[in-house]
């Protein structure tokens, strides 16, 4: 169950911000549904409003004064793959972000922001 929570979160983040949204997503019914506790047995290290997810893309890097700052609409000819960190909420604790993010209604809004892209490598795009 603890590796299907972290996953859950994960992919969540990065969906959303593939997409242009800037808030963290409506807590699915199966989860709202308090049946599941799904980061009961998460390791306190992790448990923080900072995911630091791996991502892999085939859009066209956009560079500022010689480093990543992100990655455009335009297609590259190779694919990146690297770690990037993002953070949900504002300064929000972790008992915060637990109760908003597993309930069916939130009081406290939750943005999403990538804190960092670290590119890791590209691999070429065969066709």
């Amino acid at each position: 169950m603890k590796r299907l929570a972290r996953w859950s979160l994960a992919m969540a983040a990065p969906a959303l911000a593939a997409c242009g949204a800037t808030r963290l997503m409506p807590t699915p019914n199966i989860y709202a549904s308090g049946v599941y506790q799904l980061y009961g047995d998460l390791d306190a290290s992790l448990r923080t409003n900072e995911v630091d997810l791996l991502y892999v893309t085939d859009r066209e890097p956009i560079e500022k004064e010689g480093d990543l700052a992100g990655y455009g609409y335009g297609r590259s000819h190779s694919a990146a793959f690297g770690s990037c960190v993002v953070e949900i909420g504002r300064d929000v604790s972790w008992e915060t972000l637990l109760r908003e993010s597993t309930g069916r209604k939130r009081k406290e809004d939750l943005p999403l922001r990538v804190r960092a892209v670290t590119e890791m490598g590209r691999s070429c795009l065969s066709g």
